[in-house]
């Protein structure tokens, strides 16, 4: 993936997140794994001025439950 598609992938999650919720204050769980996905997720958050709580796929159910419910 080259810099542009990056910023155009991210720029969409940003736009999204921002039409869902425009002025949230809440971290944005995001699940975390080794792929290009995650990053332009990251980014995305990051672009829309958001702050991110990162989840594993191997975490516990209470450990994501109590992420997500902050």
């Amino acid at each position: 993936m080259c810099a542009d598609e990056l910023f155009a992938q991210a720029g969409g999650v940003a736009a999204r997140l921002t039409a869902i919720d425009p002025h949230g204050t809440a971290p944005v769980p995001v699940i975390v794994d080794h792929r290009i996905s995650t990053v332009v997720g990251l980014f995305g958050v990051l672009l829309a001025g958001r702050a991110f709580s990162a989840i594993e796929r191997g975490d516990p159910d209470s450990r994501i439950s109590e992420i997500i419910e902050r």
